[in-house]
């Protein structure tokens, strides 16, 4: 089940700089309906999330360019995990899509709250 095609078309911020709010909405929601159809399951995809938090936690300390290789690193290791055959492929896209937007830490923080959306809506979506 792979994801819209239109998904991210216009990145993370409209023309005045402001994170799109269909990024928390909406799409938030249609990416967690993908994930689940896909058979994500909610402990996946909060491993993950967990896993990227531990990365923004390093802003506090570093700046962008010094641990931009761990954010770089991410489309690998959801390829891995669908490897495993933990992971979906939706997933994998999900992240690739999302990296390859990130080029400044306003960039992953935007991530961030989009990826805690996702997270949030999937949670919501699994205990019907």
């Amino acid at each position: 089940m792979p994801l819209n095609e239109n998904y991210l078309q216009h990145g993370y911020f409209d023309a005045g700089n402001n994170m799109y709010d269909s990024l928390l909405l909406e799409d938030a929601k249609r990416v967690a309906e993908t994930l689940v159809r896909a058979r994500m399951t909610t402990h996946q995809l909060r491993l993950f999330f967990n896993n990227c938090k531990s990365i923004s936690r390093l802003l506090d300390d570093q700046d962008f360019e010094s641990i931009k290789h761990n954010i770089y690193k991410l489309p690998s290791m959801a390829a891995n995990g669908k490897g495993r055959g933990n992971l979906p492929q939706a997933f994998v896209e999900f992240i690739e899509k999302n990296i390859n937007l990130i080029s400044s830490e306003k960039d992953f923080r935007a991530f961030m709250e989009h990826f805690q959306a996702v997270v949030g809506y999937s949670r919501g979506l699994t205990n019907k």
